[in-house]
């Protein structure tokens, strides 16, 4: 299950100490499906089934890479 935002790019939900957050689909290595991932709700962490890079939730940063930014993160307002 997803979302597309008004850009076009695809984002999936990830619950997190009892929010809803939007994360993209994809990871920004190398296109990983994040959403494919090992998904830690109760930690708030997100690894790339390609390449195993790490990213913290709500803050989106990048704790391990390759990938050398971090991601783009959204609160669900529905």
């Amino acid at each position: 299950m997803g979302v597309m935002n008004q850009q076009g790019e695809h984002w999936f939900p990830f619950e997190h100490n009892g929010r809803t957050y939007l994360l993209p689909r994809e990871c920004p290595h190398r296109g990983g499906r994040l959403d494919l991932g090992f998904l830690d709700s109760a930690k708030g962490l997100v690894v790339c089934p390609l390449h195993k890079s790490t990213f913290c939730v709500p803050a989106g940063e990048c704790k391990s890479g390759p990938a050398e930014t971090g991601i783009k993160v959204d609160v669900d307002r529905s």
